[in-house]
């Protein structure tokens, strides 16, 4: 058997006792390493551009970030104009009304659908990449693309198997719901971005999730059944 996430290959162990770690593979997704040959040049403007990339529903929402990044600014009122917040993708009205209420007009910009390769483009352009997952079931492919594009992350989502990639990827993770973790999180990675130290995955960790590498995978296990 074959999974895309680290969570269900642990709990089809859990459940079936026939199954084992050895029946049971794991080959996550990953991204394409060709929409990741063209960088940016390197931004001058000073500012510390925070950026998610997809849609918000269920029980998702840019809600507590936005909050967070309000009190970020109320406690930090020199640093406005120095942090900005981008969405990429469809965005829903009580959100919009959400950035209006907390006075975020100058600060958030929805950018709306963009094709695959203009979107690749702005988080390659970008310095922080933003999560946020209220439950660890489902395994969102932009992590990543996230992770392919060097970024730092920041995942607002509980711990478990999705944390532990952000974490190996060099990133940061609190509470979805937690504005104050989340404001101190933002806080962190703004001092970070003055000293140019907002690295995130090494080259080895980018590596396991090219979809390139991930093929070939695949291939070794065809290989090996067509052997026994």
């Amino acid at each position: 058997m074959i999974t895309a996430s680290e969570n269900i290959r642990l709990k089809l162990i859990d459940r079936y006792n026939f199954l084992n770690e050895s029946k049971v593979t794991l080959i996550p997704q990953g991204f394409d390493p060709e929409d990741m040959s063209t960088l940016p040049p390197e931004r001058k403007d000073g500012v510390m551009r925070m950026t998610y990339s997809g849609l918000f529903y269920e029980n998702r929402t840019p809600e507590y970030f936005l909050e967070a990044l309000s009190l970020f600014f109320k406690q930090h009122e020199t640093l406005r104009g120095r942090v900005e917040a981008h969405f990429l993708g469809a965005f829903r009205d009580e959100h919009l009304e959400i950035i209006k209420r907390l006075g975020l007009e100058d600060a958030v910009t929805v950018h709306g659908y963009l094709n695959h390769a203009d979107c690749v483009q702005f988080l390659l352009d970008s310095d922080v990449l933003w999560l946020m997952m209220k439950d660890d079931e489902s395994t969102p492919g932009k992590i990543f693309e996230y992770i392919g594009t060097g970024k730092k992350i920041l995942g607002c989502l509980p711990l478990g198997t999705i944390s532990d990639v952000i974490y190996e990827a060099n990133g940061i993770c609190c509470p979805p719901d937690d504005v104050h973790e989340i404001e101190r999180a933002i806080e962190h990675l703004f001092g970070k971005f003055l000293r140019k130290e907002l690295q995130g995955a090494d080259r080895f960790v980018i590596e396991q999730y090219n979809r390139k590498q991930l093929t070939g995978k695949l291939a070794s296990l065809f290989d090996t059944l067509v052997q026994m």
